[in-house]
């Protein structure tokens, strides 16, 4: 099944979400309201989103480098305030047994870290677990524990 990021009408949406699973009954998110005519979003509204969310939080110990453990779809990890030099990647392993190969994990920053000072993302997703890669772009060496949100968007291919 193909889906359009750019659905024609706003009553397209709930059969986009109903095809994913991985989110709560309980659970909305922020939706423009499509006008018919033009396909041009006219207004911000919320829809509810369908499936099972539980989330979680977990803190690295001591190092950017060191591997966490979060079982659940969605979360927050909390790094360690260790030193990163500037123009340097480092890579850490969540390891989750939520996470299959075919699903695609999301990830920003939340909090804690000087803005615009990192590069966040996903690296490799296998079956149990995902690499986060962080950068720091800033110009200096940092020293800051980043809150990170993540989030598994459980996914097929097929």
């Amino acid at each position: 099944m193909i889906f359009s990021l750019f659905p024609q009408r706003a009553r397209d949406i709930p059969a986009i979400l109903a095809a994913s699973s991985g989110l709560s009954a309980s659970h909305v998110i922020p939706v423009a309201n499509v006008s018919l005519e033009s396909g041009a979003p006219t207004s911000i509204g919320r829809l509810p989103i369908t499936g099972t969310t539980n989330g979680g939080s977990v803190t690295q110990v001591s190092l950017k480098t060191a591997g966490v453990t979060l079982n659940s779809t969605c979360g927050t990890i909390t790094t360690a305030a260790a030193s990163l030099a500037t123009a340097t990647t480092v890579a850490f392993t969540l390891t989750n047994s939520k996470i299959a190969a075919t699903d695609v994990v999301v990830v920003c920053e939340k909090s804690g870290g000087t803005t615009g000072a990192y590069s966040i993302h996903i690296g490799a997703v296998a079956d149990g677990s995902c690499q986060f890669e962080i950068r720091n772009q800033s110009g200096s060496t940092l020293s800051e524990a980043i809150v990170l949100n993540f989030i598994v968007i459980k996914a097929a291919i097929g």
